[in-house]
């Protein structure tokens, strides 16, 4: 027969400090989900020029690869922004 494990608790949430304080980290979460979308598609419009199928020759796959590189550098931003502004930060207990 198999142990059974003790059923994991939720993460305990705390509260920012105020109204505003939230309400700021929530307006910042919400530009950094933006951003990572706009990432997401421009990354694959970079993609589609790498594989030839946008743009033509070999300086349509370079701009295609500016393109990917700066797409991922959107995304990284936009998700430090939205992971570092949460309304409700996790306790580290």
């Amino acid at each position: 027969m198999t142990q059974q494990k003790p059923a994991r608790l939720p993460p305990k949430l705390e509260p920012r400090e105020s109204v505003i304080s939230a309400s700021s980290h929530f307006v910042f979460q919400i530009i950094g989900n933006v951003l990572a979308i706009i990432a997401v598609w421009t990354a694959f419009a970079g993609l589609l020029a790498v594989t030839g199928t946008m743009g033509s020759g070999w300086q349509g796959r370079i701009v295609g690869a500016l393109v990917m590189a700066g797409a991922v550098g959107l995304f990284l931003l936009g998700k430090r922004m939205a992971i570092e502004n949460r309304v409700m930060r996790r306790r580290r207990d």
